[in-house]
Formats: C-alpha cells, structure tokens, sequence
C-alpha cells in the first residue's frame, strides 16, 4: 500500500534537513577536534619553549659564576670584593629566573592533570636552587641546611650526600629539564584547568606547604 501524500512530502522535506544538520554536526565536530589539537600543540611548545630559556639562562649563569669564582675559596665567595660584580649579577638572575620558574610551575599544575610535568620542572628548578646557593655558601652548618631543603623526591630527586656533588647536580638539572619537556607530550593538555578546582583541600594546602 503506498504511503499518503502528505507523510511522502514530509519524508522528501525533513530529509534533506536531517542529511544536512548532520553533515554539519560532523564538521562542526572535525573543526572542533582539529582546533583543539592545535591549541593543546601550541601550549605545549610554548611551555617547552619557556622552561628551555628559563632553566637554561640559570644554568649559564651559574656556570659562568663558578669559573669566575673558582680560584677563590670558598669561604672567601660571600665577601671578595673582586666578585661582587659576578655575585649581583648572579643574584639577579637567580632571583628573576626562580620567580618565572615558580609562575611556570604553575601553569604546569593548571594545564595537566598528571602532575609529571609540574613535578619534574619542580626538581630541575630545585637543582638549581642548590647549586645557587652552594657556590656562595662557605659555613658548612648553612650548606647542610641548603641540602636538606632541597633533597628528596619531591625536591631536587637527590639525597643529602648527593647534593655534595656539582657534577651530579647539574647533570641530574639536564635530565629533569629532558624528562620535563618530555613529559609535555607524553601528559594529556587540559586547557581549562578543570581538574584544579576539583582538588581536595588538603591537597591545595600540601601544594602550597611545599612550594612556599
């Protein structure tokens, strides 16, 4: 039996309509998908880009120190009038560096949930931080102190006794600045930080504990 006419003509007229809504649906998705993945790419090099220059104008810096200052004792470092034009120059990079370091930090945390690469540009900076101070640092009470605070897993990745080691420190920095900008690929982007504002309490204090 063949169907009425007016269900035939609303057949022909809705779909045509349906054919093109979904049509559309899917390009609007492929568009979608493809701005994503550009944007989710963008971020990352621009991350990768900023914790290459950040990290390694430090690292630099603190290399160009340390061959100024490697004919003066140690206990001298803090005082010789002969490196205080080194001395200034190196603490304003330091402290310049640390701060974008810290910023950087945490972007990392707001755009990946997995908290690899937050943590690994967290121990590369730590390194640093170390190597900062012990180049400068002659009372050996003080050193210690300076090794502790920056030992451990969730610091520089190193131990106490390790931190006693230059060459260990900055080639442990080229490994975790590697793993870092690594770890920006391997780690899924969220662009909106959602997972930020689903963290517990206790969590955002730890965070900030170990961070100030």
């Amino acid at each position: 039996m063949m169907e009425p006419l007016w269900e035939r003509l609303l057949v022909a007229a809705v779909g045509p309509i349906l054919t093109a809504a979904l049509a559309l649906f899917v390009i609007n998705w492929v568009t979608a998908r493809a701005q994503r993945r550009r944007e989710s790419s963008e971020i990352r090099e621009q991350l990768a880009a900023e914790l290459t220059d950040c990290g390694n104008t430090l690292y630099f810096g603190l290399q160009s120190f340390w061959r100024t200052a490697k004919d003066v004792r140690l206990a001298d470092r803090a005082t010789d009038p002969q490196l205080e034009k080194a001395r200034l120059k190196l603490e304003d990079l330091y402290q310049k560096h640390r701060a974008a370091g810290k910023v950087i930090e945490q972007r990392l945390r707001i755009y990946y949930r997995d908290p690899a690469p937050a943590q690994n540009w967290h121990s590369a900076m730590s390194l640093l931080s170390a190597r900062n101070f012990l180049l400068v640092e002659g009372n050996e009470e003080s050193r210690g102190e300076i090794r502790r605070r920056n030992s451990g897993m969730l610091e520089s990745g190193l131990s106490e006794e390790q931190l006693q080691n230059p060459t260990l420190i900055m080639s442990s920095y080229r490994r975790k600045l590697e793993d870092a900008v690594q770890s920006l690929w391997i780690c899924k982007v969220d662009r909106r930080g959602k997972h930020m504002s689903k963290l517990p309490a206790e969590s955002l204090d730890e965070y900030q504990r170990v961070n100030d």
